[in-house]
């Protein structure tokens, strides 16, 4: 009787473990964050659906890739670095072995563990291009959540717990049951794409760069300004009159981390360029700041876009109020780097 009562038990254990059993093998098969498997290209050109840890991505292309492409220049930020394109850039530079090696909400520490990286694994940096903004500046840490934790690589961090942030994700509630929504009805939920979990958004991407380009939304903005941007007033939302001024971030620890970015790039004798972006909120780079970032980098390396100025001015320079468009980023490199468009 005892021993019929324990496999009775473990017959109920083994049913209701059995949803999960089946839910962990669907996730280990379909790896919806692509961190799992090894792949040869991580996005298409379309929507992507859902979105992928870029810094990952950044690091995994460049890693199967960099034997064949040998690229030597490097467009670092967070996810406004983007719209730098390399066809662009190479008129400044003058090459076109170009990689973007950026990530969702790049940080500086992260701007820094790339840097050390290519160091340690005696790879060149010929030309850099270092988007930054103040969030940028702001972390020194390793980030948090599935879409902007580091790259074990770049970390050091335990592969395990980097991969159970990801488990941790897929079985939370909010994922699951929309992404099963998804992939059982085609269908995605408003709330997945506000929390950057799902994205129908088409894009056009180049593996040999590592270049993601939002070539519809151009199109639709040159054919047809209105039907893009009228739609998406709300966004657009009022600017205070006055200019607003940040609040300093650069403090020891930022400090610590700067000077070991310039003594890689110093070491390297790279050919370097800084450029603090022309955010919609048009609140103005800390002048402190500015000036320990012109000190550190050199004056002539480092340009301030921020503010209130002709580009933040003008709303269509702006996909939404986070990102600037391809335009802007060639006007800005034409200043830059002192070529005319």
């Amino acid at each position: 009787m005892k021993h019929q009562g324990i496999s009775r038990f473990l017959f109920k254990v083994s049913l209701l473990s059995l949803p999960l059993l089946l839910l962990s093998l669907f996730y280990v098969c379909a790896d919806p964050f692509k961190v799992i498997w090894s792949y040869d290209v991580y996005y298409r050109s379309g929507p992507n659906h859902v979105t992928l840890n870029r810094d990952y991505v950044s690091l995994e292309t460049f890693l199967h890739h960099q034997s064949r492409e040998k690229w030597d220049s490097f467009i670092f930020g967070n996810s406004r670095s983007l719209f730098y394109e390399v066809r662009d850039w190479a008129l400044s530079i003058g090459s076109e072995r170009s990689y973007h090696f950026d990530a969702s909400g790049e940080s500086l520490y992260g701007i820094t563990r790339k840097l050390q990286f290519l160091e340690r694994h005696q790879l060149p940096v010929s030309n850099a291009l270092i988007i930054l903004d103040a969030e940028t500046l702001n972390t020194v840490t390793n980030s948090q959540g599935h879409l902007l934790i580091k790259h074990p690589l770049l970390s050091g961090q335990n592969r395990l717990v980097f991969q159970m942030e990801y488990f941790k994700t897929f079985f939370s509630r909010r994922f699951l049951v929309a992404y099963l929504d998804f992939r059982l009805c085609n269908r995605i939920k408003p709330y997945m794409i506000e929390e950057c979990l799902l994205d129908e958004r088409p894009i056009d991407y180049d593996v040999r760069h590592n270049e993601i380009r939002f070539g519809l939304q151009e199109q639709l903005i040159r054919d047809n300004p209105d039907a893009y941007y009228v739609p998406r007033k709300a966004i657009f939302y009022t600017r205070p009159v006055q200019q607003t001024v940040a609040a300093p971030v650069i403090k020891q620890p930022q400090r610590t981390e700067l000077l070991e970015a310039v003594r890689v790039l110093t070491s390297q004798h790279t050919n370097y360029r800084l450029v603090i972006s022309p955010l919609y909120d048009q609140v103005r780079f800390n002048p402190a700041d500015l000036a320990y970032l012109k000190e550190v980098f050199g004056a002539d390396r480092v340009h301030d876009f921020s503010g209130i100025n002709d580009i933040t001015s003008e709303y269509r320079n702006y996909y939404e109020a986070s990102h600037y468009r391809p335009h802007i980023a060639r006007q800005i490199m034409s200043i830059v780097y002192g070529i005319p468009e």
